[in-house]
């Protein structure tokens, strides 16, 4: 199995999970080399490692990993597109005996029919990958958020012909079929916006009964948007050094699990651009908790930048000093439609290009913050704000390429980075508008 299918394949046990309604909990940075995916169902929590090829040297290695960081199963499947030798399983079972109370090593084909696939379906067909994830997308969108205690939710499954609770596996196929022939009324449209925003934005749009260019704004500027710019230091130097596969496969683990984070913290996605991700934050709703759940995404994309850097280079000779930097900048920015057919949003200003300069003259594995970002933030979430205890720095124009002035900047650096990955209390409710941005400058 090629890099590109392994990864396809990842990727279609994800949406297939996802169909199912399963519920999903984030795989820790450090268990990412040993397990995929970890959920939750009536059978109780489960975990599935999908290998290409399993050597026998690395199980014990794997489950250590699992061991060590105290995860403990129902069940765990390994997936693998070849049936297990004897001497495979043997060491699987005595290296995970007590890691999961029960232990699978299924082959594609078999993880697909248990999992509700007819065989008529192969998972590992690119046609069938893209059928699989438009069912799984639309039913996200399909399916109501989980209320708040004691609050009441209207789905919006009856305009979509889709199911708003989770299907079981003998419905799967029925569900593709009928994605596949096109009898399902969501517009094919918002099934691809979520390729760069999450769903409860899609909802809010559906919800809103506006067509995408009003709802979006397209044309016109979103005040107080907050946007992040991320990049690796030394990246050049990791593709020099890299062996081609390995470096393909990091980044796609990357670029995958950074839009995830995205999704979680409520942001949109411009852009990857090499080893660069630019999201932008408080847009299309308005809400002052988007300081927070901003610098939240900054915060982990560094800590997955960690785990992922730190694993690629575990294949390398060369010792390259490498980490993620971050600039986040608030206020004005225009928003421009890019797509031929569907809507592909992107975002042009000056704050983004503050963001950008931000970014590069941060400290390696910390946040640089815009002065009108830290002066919201304290004004949102005060006692976070002090716990991160951003540090002041004025860039001088000479150092700061497109500025005429010199730009008052706030460093978070990486030893405060935990305030904000342990998850903290955020003023205000969903909803609520950010104040206005007079009376403050990033000059």
């Amino acid at each position: 199995m090629s890099i590109a299918s392994y990864l396809n394949m990842q990727s279609a046990v994800g949406h297939l999970l996802s169909l199912l309604g399963k519920k999903q909990h984030n795989v820790p940075f450090a268990l990412q080399n040993s397990v995929n995916f970890i959920y939750e169902d009536e059978a109780g929590r489960t975990g599935i490692d999908i290998r290409s090829k399993v050597p026998s040297a690395m199980l014990n290695i794997m489950a250590d990993k699992i061991r060590r960081h105290g995860e403990h199963f129902d069940t765990f499947i390994m997936v693998t597109p070849y049936v297990p030798n004897p001497q495979e399983v043997g060491l699987f079972y005595t290296n995970y005996q007590d890691i999961a109370g029960e232990l699978k090593w299924l082959t594609v084909e078999d993880y697909a029919r248990e999992m509700g696939l007819a065989e008529q379906y192969d998972l590992a067909s690119p046609e069938f990958q893209e059928t699989l994830k438009t069912a799984s997308v639309a039913a996200e969108i399909a399916r109501p958020p989980e209320p708040a205690s004691g609050t009441a939710t209207s789905g919006t499954s009856s305009a979509l012909e889709l199911p708003s609770q989770p299907v079981k596996p003998e419905e799967v196929t029925q569900i593709l079929e009928s994605v596949r022939q096109g009898r399902t009324k969501i517009p094919l449209e918002y099934v691809h916006m979520a390729r760069k925003m999450p769903p409860s934005i899609i909802r809010a749009l559906m919800e809103s009964r506006q067509d995408s260019e009003a709802f979006f704004g397209i044309g016109s500027s979103a005040r107080d948007a907050i946007i992040v710019i991320t990049d690796i230091k030394n990246f050049s130097a990791l593709v020099r050094a890299a062996a081609p596969q390995d470096l393909n496969e990091a980044l796609s683990r990357y670029y995958r699990e950074a839009k995830r984070l995205i999704d979680q913290h409520g942001g949109v996605l411009d852009k990857f651009m090499g080893d660069s991700v630019l999201a932008v934050f408080n847009y299309p709703l308005r809400d002052e908790r988007s300081y927070t759940r901003a610098l939240a995404f900054a915060a982990n994309i560094i800590l997955l930048g960690k785990q992922v850097l730190g694993d690629l280079q575990q294949s390398m000779d060369e010792k390259i000093d490498v980490g993620t930097r971050v600039g986040v900048a608030s206020g004005e920015i225009w928003i421009l439609n890019i797509g031929l057919e569907d809507i592909d949003l992107t975002f042009v200003g000056d704050k983004i290009n503050l963001a950008a300069r931000l970014e590069k003259n941060c400290e390696t594995n910390g946040i640089l913050l815009s002065n009108i970002t830290r002066r919201r933030l304290a004004e949102t979430a005060p006692d976070l704000c002090s716990q991160l205890n951003p540090i002041r720095r004025v860039l001088e124009k000479t150092s700061v390429k497109g500025q005429e002035s010199d730009i008052l900047s706030w460093q978070i650096s990486e030893g405060a980075l935990g305030a904000l990955v342990g998850g903290q209390k955020e003023k205000g409710q969903a909803g609520e508008k950010v104040p206005g941005g007079q009376g403050i400058s990033d000059s």
